[in-house]
């Protein structure tokens, strides 16, 4: 155990882990990327509240990862956004989980989404890649990886495992940032 509730080493292949899951990066035309605070704390798949994240969502059973970006994008994403479609970045290893990870960008921005599930997530934030990467933002576990991978341009990324999520501090500066490991 890793002292954060959940066994870090996988040896399951990414496809055959018991939690399959979708993930989508949302670029918009200022070059900022939406996310949410997360509201419940999960960390079998490194999801602590008060975190932020991108919109993830659980692949249901019946369900392809096509229909659950679209369902993603219902629940999750506090807008009414025209979007491009979606390209896989890649896919993650995050706790019992594989999340694929897709991105797009906005193509129009048309109020507020009726349907967003703000019981579950928090208020959205766009906010720089850089800050997502660095540590200037507390973030759920694979959200480094993917952005990374993001921001360098990799297409294709295969992470069997992704840098543990990590209790925040509160910076003297009222950010909070990323314990020292």
């Amino acid at each position: 155990m890793n002292g954060f509730g959940h066994e870090r080493e996988i040896s399951l292949p990414l496809e055959a882990r018991p939690v399959q899951a979708v993930a989508l990066i949302i670029r918009n035309s200022q070059g900022l990327i939406y996310t949410n605070e997360e509201k419940e704390t999960k960390p079998e798949v490194g999801k602590f509240a008060g975190m932020r994240s991108f919109p993830m969502e659980t692949i249901e059973a019946g369900e392809s990862r096509e229909q659950t970006l679209r369902r993603l994008q219902n629940e999750e994403v506090a807008h009414n956004l025209m979007t491009a479609p979606p390209d896989l970045l890649g896919v993650y290893g995050i706790g019992t989980a594989a999340l694929w990870c897709y991105e797009t960008s906005v193509i129009s921005q048309n109020g507020r989404n009726p349907d967003y599930k703000i019981a579950e997530v928090g208020e959205p934030g766009w906010i720089p890649i850089d800050d997502l990467k660095n540590g200037n933002v507390w973030v759920r576990e694979g959200v480094v990886e993917m952005a990374t991978d993001y921001s360098s341009g990799i297409k294709g990324a295969r992470r069997e495992s992704c840098q543990p999520a990590i209790p925040a501090l509160q910076g003297l500066n009222g950010k909070t940032n990323y314990r020292p490991g």
